[in-house]
Order: C-alpha cells, then structure tokens, then sequence
C-alpha cells in the first residue's frame, strides 16, 4: 500500500505536478433496501471529494463536497436496479471483505476472485487478513481479542466456504459489510474522474471509509453479544469497546492509489501522439528516477494518456472507414454519371 503523506511530501518540489490524491478501490454491490435480490455489481471508489474539486479532476462532474451517507453514482446502476434516474434513492451498499485479499493478505499469492473457498480453511484466511490489518491498527488489545474471537468461533479445520455458509445461517459474517446511502447525484458519463472501463461507479468521500467499515463492522459484532459462549461475549464486548480507537488511523498513509495531475495539461495533451507519448514518459521517468527513487513500491501509470491513445486509434479506424465509404460513394457518382450519359446519347 502507498503512504500518501510521504508521497505529497516527495512531490512538492515538484514543478510538473499540480497536485496530487488519494483513492481507495474496491468491488461492492448496490441492493434495493426493500428487496436485496435485486442488486447491481459496482466500483467502489473513496475519493478526497474536496482535494479533487480544486485539483479540477473531472471539470464537468458535480463539484459537490459528500457528507456523511452520501453518494454519487453512474446512472447505469440505477437503471440496473429498474430505479427512475431522476431521483435520489437511499440504496444499501454491500461490500465482501474477501475481495480485500489481493490489499490486505499478500501472503496467500490468490488472485481474487479465483479463490477456491473450498480448499481454503477459515482459520488461516481469518488470522491472515488480522495479521495484515494489524499492520495499521495500532491496538494491540483489539488485536488480541479479535484473534481469540477467532480461535473460538471457527473450528480448526472448517473450510472457509463451510464457515460463511454457517455465518449466514446464523445471520452473522464478519466479512461482509452493509450499510445504507443516498444518492445525492448521478452521473451519466465519469467526464474524466474515472476510466469509462470501470463501468458501474459509485462515489463516497475517503473520510468516511474508516467510519463506514467500523459501523457496519460493529453492528456485526453486535450479533454475537447474545453468543451462549462467555469467552465469546466478552472480547466482543471488549473489541466493541476498542473500535473507536481504529478511527484514529492515518487512512492516508494506507492508499491503494494516488492519482497524480499534470500541470499544462491541454498544452500536452493537443500535441501529437509521439510527442504526447515522449513527454509523459519523461515525467514518469523523472518520478521514478528522482522523487521516489527505483526501488519505490508503486506501479507508474498514464489512464489518462491511454484513453486519448485509443480515442485516437478509434479516430485513426473512423478515419480509415470515411476513406474507403468516400471512395465507394465516388467511384459509384462515376459510374451513375457515365451510366446516365450513355442512356442520353442512345436516347439521341
């Protein structure tokens, strides 16, 4: 994961750079509030809602600053879910901390979502993702209860399959994370906050993703107060009484991405393929090479520089096709023109 603090820090002698923010993405999934079964699969993204409006990402896109249980969405979800477009549900959003292997659990080398839950035991993955989270909960006695709750809940050798199915049935999983948002404005098109390829969207603001994943965790926990098992009870009592303490994590030094943006853009941007090109391997070089260094952590990508270069491609093909249409269509005015003249002179 990347420590934004230190990468805002390492850019800001930086003349190339107009600024620079933080990003957290993930799968989840939007469900009708009176009936879950109708869901639409989506793009989870926590932005810094007010950074990016004065970096000016996405010039057309809503400059609005998100406030606690707000969101912003691509019509297509709405549509999905059969939801008029023109109005603002409150839509629950359901989110499967599995898929968070890739971030949080390294160590297994699984390539979500090729997971096998069936030759997978709960116990490992469990204290797996524990033992990568604790990375950055700075709790030594959340940790521990949380561990101890684990050992107590999930049999040694239960698959992790079994263990969901019996989590479900028990009305109870630690690994999902629920909770309800409205949708205070959708969007048709991402008009450059994010890649078209990225489908379905939802937006939240980054400061509530320590909030959300602690309430919808917690009322998890809950469940459990009730547990015959007094082992149970209590490190749920004492793990509940320790969340708090994981608001107070640095969020921002535990980034997925960090989106970077040029200054000039326009000015490089309306240049020529190659030029374009060269220069913005030039300043990714020069990032690499001087600012962070070579053995820096994180994978260098231009989104923005491949989208124009297949917009160009598809212009390149249209190009191609209005040549070949032009030419049929002019050899064909041709042969109706001569056609035309041979029919007069016979006429004559």
């Amino acid at each position: 994961m990347l420590n934004h603090t230190e990468i805002e820090e390492k850019l800001k002698n930086v003349t190339f750079i107009d600024g620079a923010t933080p990003r957290w993405i993930f799968e989840g999934m939007a469900r009708k509030l009176d009936n879950p079964k109708e869901n639409a699969t989506l793009t989870l993204i926590f932005v810094n809602t007010t950074k990016e409006i004065n970096m000016g990402l996405g010039r057309e896109f809503p400059k609005r600053k998100l406030k606690d249980n707000e969101v912003i969405l691509t019509r297509s979800i709405l549509r999905s879910l059969d939801i008029d477009t023109s109005s603002n549900p409150t839509l629950e959003l359901y989110i499967n901390l599995m898929s968070f292997l890739d971030a949080f659990y390294n160590e297994t080398k699984l390539q979500v979502p090729h997971i096998n839950y069936d030759n997978f035991q709960a116990k490992s993955a469990l204290k797996g993702i524990l033992g990568s989270l604790q990375n950055f909960i700075n709790d030594r006695v959340l940790v521990e209860n949380l561990r101890l709750l684990i050992d107590q809940l999930v049999p040694d050798n239960m698959m992790l399959a079994d263990f969901l199915n019996m989590c479900a049935e028990q009305e109870f999983n630690p690994l999902i994370l629920k909770h309800n948002f409205k949708v205070v404005a959708s969007v048709e098109e991402p008009d450059g906050k994010w890649p078209m390829a990225l489908g379905k969207v939802m937006l939240i603001d980054d400061s509530y993703l320590l909030p959300f994943i602690i309430r919808a965790f917690s009322d998890n926990m809950r469940n459990l107060l009730s547990h015959n098992n007094i082992i149970v009870r209590i490190c749920v009592e004492i793990v509940l009484g320790h969340l708090e303490e994981v608001e107070k994590v640095p969020i921002e030094q535990y980034v997925l991405i960090t989106q970077l943006s040029l200054k000039d853009r326009k000015q490089i941007y309306t240049r020529s393929t190659e030029e374009r090109g060269m220069l913005i391997r030039d300043h990714i070089k020069q990032l690499a090479m001087d600012c962070f260094g070579l053995d820096y952590s994180a994978k260098y990508e231009a989104v923005l520089l491949d989208s124009v270069d297949q917009i160009g491609m598809a212009m390149i093909l249209l190009d191609s096709i209005f040549m070949i249409v032009t030419f049929f269509l002019s050899v064909l005015s041709i042969l109706l023109i001569y056609s035309l003249m041979m029919s007069v002179y016979y006429y004559f």
